[in-house]
């Protein structure tokens, strides 16, 4: 699994070439060609680490997307009460190698 940020050079040139909207602020996660977003792309992520996150995502994929979607918006709004500080792909030198951009 590789990862971008939204805002790079990488991902407005995939979003342009397969017309995505331009107002995306979700993770997005791309597989053969075909793009998933929010809590679709969370359970893609999930299903493809080891086995109790799998787990989780196979249980996760029962719920309705409509509804997972609410509660991923949900968390996305008020996440600050969940993180205290600000993520930074360039701060993870450990994933270097599959940060993109």
């Amino acid at each position: 699994m590789l990862f971008s940020s939204l805002q790079g050079h990488l991902f407005e040139s995939l979003r342009v070439k397969y017309g995505l909207k331009n107002d995306i602020n979700s993770i997005v996660v791309e597989q053969n060609e075909l793009f998933y977003f929010k809590s679709e792309a969370v359970i893609i992520i999930l299903n493809s680490l080891p086995f109790r996150f799998r787990l989780l995502g196979r249980i996760l994929n029962l719920i309705p997307i409509v509804l997972m979607n609410r509660v991923y918006d949900l968390i996305a709004k008020n996440r600050s009460m969940f993180y205290r500080k600000k993520c930074d792909l360039n701060n993870f030198t450990k994933f270097n190698n599959k940060i993109l951009e």
